[in-house]
């Protein structure tokens, strides 16, 4: 069904998985996320490689962002994080020419950082992680009751 909807057309198509930065390495408290966040990678890949054998014109973008300036997040745009459209800018720009996007140059820079030294990184700062994940998810806890 989908691959019918995909290649319906006369022209190309492309298919941007968001995905995200968490997919490199699971930090403790977001195992969970970053596991689906890898399975949405890995989903983007195989697709692009089936529909490549059988010829046809669909483009696949793994977009694997850090932070983004939203209502979600509550990070306000600066250096490291772009706003949704400067975001999306650089997404639709990299569409056609790349296979993977982080969307922003500081995200390149955080994603490479990750995957060279994550399996460096030490228990005490997977603890630490761990101890502010539960005190943000406390305080969610509170605002809803």
């Amino acid at each position: 069904m989908l691959q019918g909807k995909l290649i319906g057309g006369s022209g190309k198509s492309a298919v941007i998985n968001v995905s995200s930065g968490a997919s490199y390495f699971p930090f403790t408290g977001s195992e969970i996320y970053s596991g689906a966040k890898l399975a949405i990678s890995y989903l983007a890949q195989g697709l692009d490689y089936e529909f490549k054998e059988e010829g046809h014109k669909v483009d696949f973008l793994d977009y694997r962002p850090g932070y983004v300036e939203s209502k979600l997040s509550k990070h306000k745009a600066s250096l490291g994080i772009p706003t949704a459209v400067q975001a999306a800018t650089e997404v639709f720009r990299d569409l056609g020419r790349k296979k993977k996007t982080h969307g922003w140059w500081y995200h390149d820079i955080l994603a490479w950082n990750i995957r060279f030294y994550g399996k460096y990184v030490p228990d005490s700062l997977q603890k630490m992680s761990y101890k502010r994940m539960t005190k943000i998810e406390g305080k969610i806890g509170n605002q809803s009751s």
